[in-house]
Order: C-alpha cells, then sequence, then structure tokens
C-alpha cells in the first residue's frame, strides 16, 4: 500500500485558508506581512476586570 505525504500540501492549504479569511475584512493577505492583531492592553484590562470578579 503507498503512502502519501500531505504535509506539504496540508501547508498549502492552510495558507490559502488563512489568506482567504484575511481577505473577506480586507486584511492583509501577503504572507511576508507580520501584524499584530491583538490590542494587548484591552486584553490587560478585560483580565484584570474579571480577576476582581
Amino acid at each position: 500500500m503507498a503512502s502519501v505525504d500531505l504535509h506539504g500540501f496540508d501547508k498549502i492549504v492552510i495558507g490559502a485558508s488563512i489568506r482567504f479569511i484575511m481577505l473577506l475584512p480586507h486584511g492583509p493577505t501577503d504572507p511576508a506581512t507580520v501584524v499584530e492583531l491583538t490590542d494587548w492592553q484591552r486584553v490587560e484590562v478585560v483580565g484584570r476586570t474579571l480577576g476582581e470578579m
């Protein structure tokens, strides 16, 4: 029985899927682009608020 290595194929499909998802809200689609999408200050505020509950 022959074996097929889909690791490279998976990488292509995942990359294309992420680019498509980012295309929908007009986000960056260039794989070389590095963008921080998380507002870490807001995360800190929410975490502190939840910690005080």
